[in-house]
């Protein structure tokens, strides 16, 4: 009967947060992701701890697909890889964002598409914490379905004179807010018909880094 090699402390801590990033969102967690959860501050070293679990029989990866790392003894999802945009999104005061949402090599969030289930998405980094009372706090990702409407109350990506910022949707008779979830920060306010407004997305789900 073939059995698996022991695994020490690190690795056992890696191939955890794996098997529960997986199982909570179908999602598999970035290198940077699982280094932060972990306390690894080395991407270079995450990927280590995977090949040498690939090599003890607890993840297996298929070299044919061009995502299909998974824990043993759970299915290989159907991946799908949606990307990060750049550069990061300020929470308070709005910062450039690149339209088409272009990414790093490695800067894709990769879900079962049997869980995903948006047609066209994007995923952000959050930084600042002018949306903390509603849970999206510094250096969080935030999953954005990219929409050009959105209710009122919802949390958005818009932009605003150029650049881009996450808030609330709030639009009233005088003028649209982006409003704040932190006492601490202004909303912002948008005259009703202004051109450079428009909004991007809506936060659909949100990825907290561990603290």
């Amino acid at each position: 009967m073939e059995t698996q090699e022991t695994l020490t402390d690190r690795q056992t801590q890696v191939l955890y947060c794996i098997r529960e990033t997986l199982r909570a969102d179908g999602a598999i967690p970035t290198f940077r992701e699982i280094g932060r959860k972990v306390g690894i501050k080395s991407v270079g070293v995450v990927a280590r701890h995977i090949d040498i679990l690939v090599e003890k029989g607890y993840l297996r990866k298929d070299k044919r697909r061009a995502r299909s790392l998974a824990p043993v003894g759970m299915d290989v999802p159907d991946w799908v890889g949606v990307p990060m945009a750049v550069p990061t999104v300020p929470g308070g005061c709005p910062k450039f964002i690149n339209e088409e949402c272009e990414a790093f090599p490695e800067s894709y969030l990769w879900f079962d598409r049997r869980w995903l289930r948006l047609r066209d998405a994007f995923a952000l980094r959050i930084k600042g914490d002018s949306m903390k009372d509603a849970g999206i706090r510094d250096g969080d990702t935030v999953l954005i379905k990219r929409q050009s409407h959105a209710d009122p109350g919802d949390v958005v990506v818009a932009v605003v004179g150029g650049g881009a910022t996450l808030k609330r949707y709030c639009p009233e008779k005088d003028a649209i807010y982006l409003k704040p979830a932190n006492e601490a920060f202004d909303p912002i306010r948008v005259p009703h018909g202004d051109a450079e407004f428009r909004i991007v997305g809506k936060a659909v789900k949100r990825f907290g880094v561990v603290r």
